[in-house]
């Protein structure tokens, strides 16, 4: 999984995560989540299985990726900074 996107350009084909997709997301970027930060939804490119995330904090909504924030490290949703 990566966060890299030159393989689709600007022509994603996204499809949303269904319900236990979403579970197991949440389960697995737990980690680094700051205080009072959710993540409400997901979609993935079918063709190059990036991930983008919908996600709130502090009252806003923000779409921001989702993969490993190093080469081969473990995946994590990529939070903006403090508004």
């Amino acid at each position: 999984m990566t966060i890299e996107r030159s393989a689709c350009g600007d022509s994603h084909t996204w499809r949303p995560l269904n319900d236990g997709e979403i579970k197991d997301l949440r389960a697995k970027t737990r980690d680094g989540r700051p205080p009072g930060a959710w993540l409400e939804s997901a979609s993935r490119c079918e063709a190059c299985e990036a991930i983008e995330a919908r996600v709130s904090w502090f009252g806003q909504v923000h779409q921001v990726p989702v993969g490993p924030k190093q080469p081969g490290g473990p995946i994590a949703v990529h939070w903006p900074a403090r508004p």
